[in-house]
């Protein structure tokens, strides 16, 4: 891990840091031993890394460390000789509703590539962080991203849930929902049946939830019809059952 951790502090003579669209940073506040002035610091947290680290094994267990935790706790050796004040989490939005004049383009292509690459540098306009934030790290980012209050947002749990796919995906069947197959309508299981003549015959009603889909397509007299059904199981509970608890160091799974 520590080879792919690059600190970033910010002085006078070092401008604010880029920071990409969407990426996890850590804000971190150093004291100098000769100064007492707050300094800022920012690590980006890597993506190549899980944000939650198994740990282990256990034999009927499951443990999970927060790999920002985990950094959290190594900052000293990245900052050797430096007093670690506090540190927050945050990420950043930027616009990527850029305006383009597409009927006087040359070139669509060309057009759409300068438009993906002008995304990355585009102006900032969302700042999450957890709960407690440090003041003195949400007002320094205001300042240097120029954002306003409307700007911020505190988010009660994890900034990005995806994180916890690892999480989502063990093989835990009592912290899963029961798979749920979909059923055609018995009036609708002929393919060959002219639809409109099934529906003046009464009407239909079809349940579309959200955790699964059913498209129907038909053409009517006698053309053959074409359908499409996806069905998903049931996410897991793991998820809830992580944050009921309002820890987010460690997890643990019985």
């Amino acid at each position: 891990m520590f080879p792919l951790l690059t600190p970033l502090a910010v002085d006078s003579g070092s401008p604010f840091p880029f920071i990409s669209n969407l990426s996890m940073s850590l804000g971190v506040i150093l004291h100098h031993p000769d100064r007492g002035e707050n300094l800022f610091a920012r690590i980006k947290v890597p993506e190549v890394l899980p944000k939650w680290i198994q740990v282990g094994p256990t034999p009927g267990q499951f443990r999970f460390v927060s790999l920002h935790e985990l950094i959290r706790q190594k900052l000293p050796d990245l900052f050797p000789d430096m007093a670690i004040v506090d540190v927050m989490p945050f990420r950043l939005t930027r616009d990527a509703d850029l305006e383009r004049d597409e009927d006087d383009a040359d070139d669509l292509r060309e057009l759409m590539q300068e438009e993906l690459r002008q995304r990355r540098f585009a102006r900032v306009i969302r700042l999450e962080h957890g709960p407690d934030p440090n003041p003195w790290i949400v007002q320094f980012l205001m300042s240097e991203l120029e954002l306003t209050e409307d700007d911020v947002y505190e988010l009660s749990g994890e900034l990005d849930y995806d994180d916890l796919k690892v999480i989502a995906d063990l093989n835990v069947p009592r912290l899963r929902y029961e798979p749920w197959t979909p059923v055609v309508p018995t009036r609708l299981v002929d393919e060959d049946a002219d639809l409109f003549a099934v529906i003046r015959n009464g009407d239909l009603l079809l349940h579309h939830p959200h955790r699964w889909t059913v498209r129907i397509r038909r053409r009517p007299h006698g053309d053959r019809s074409e359908g499409q059904r996806t069905a998903r199981t049931g996410r897991t509970r793991c998820l809830r059952q992580a944050f009921s608890s309002g820890t987010t160091g460690s997890l643990t799974f019985p």
